[in-house]
C-alpha cells in the first residue's frame, strides 16, 4: 500500500507519466469499495460518490488513458493467448505495449508472471521508470 502511495505521489509531482488502460478505469470505478468487509469502505453512499468523483478528477488530471480499439483488442488477444491472460489482463498488457511505457506496474499476480526484458511488469515496490502504465 505504501509503495502505491509513493507511486501516486510521484505522479502528482510530475516525476513520472502514468498511462492507464480504459479497462482499468472501468474496473476501478466499478469496484469502488463494493466489498462490505473492506475497512476502507466509506460508510455512506454520499461519501462513496464523493470518492468516485475525486478518483475521476485525479485520473483526468494525472493520467493518459490508453483507449481500446480493434487493433489493441487484436493485440490483446495475442497477448492473452501467449501469456494465458483473461480478457481484462490481456487488454491491460496490450495497452502497456501500445503506450510504449518503460514498465507495467501492477499488483496482479497473473500479470506479474509476464515480466520480461521486452516489457517489464513490476510491483509498485520495484517501480523506477518515467513512463508507466498503472493498474
Amino acid at each position: 500500500m505504501e509503495a502505491s502511495r509513493r507511486l501516486f505521489a510521484r505522479a502528482e509531482a510530475g516525476d513520472i507519466h502514468v498511462y492507464v488502460s480504459a479497462v482499468t478505469i472501468a474496473e476501478v470505478l466499478a469496484i469502488n469499495y463494493l466489498r462490505d468487509d473492506d475497512p476502507r469502505r466509506p460508510k455512506s453512499t454520499q461519501r462513496r460518490a464523493e470518492e468516485r468523483e475525486k478518483l475521476k478528477t485525479w485520473l483526468a488530471s494525472r493520467t493518459t488513458t490508453v483507449e481500446v480499439d480493434q487493433s489493441l483488442a487484436l493485440d490483446a488477444g495475442e497477448a492473452g493467448h501467449h501469456y494465458k491472460f483473461k480478457g481484462a489482463d490481456a487488454i491491460i498488457y496490450a495497452s502497456a505495449l501500445e503506450a510504449g511505457v518503460d514498465a507495467l506496474i501492477t499488483t496482479d499476480k497473473g500479470l506479474l508472471k509476464a515480466d520480461s526484458h521486452a516489457m517489464p511488469v513490476l510491483a509498485p515496490t520495484r517501480m523506477g521508470g518515467q513512463d508507466i502504465i498503472s493498474i
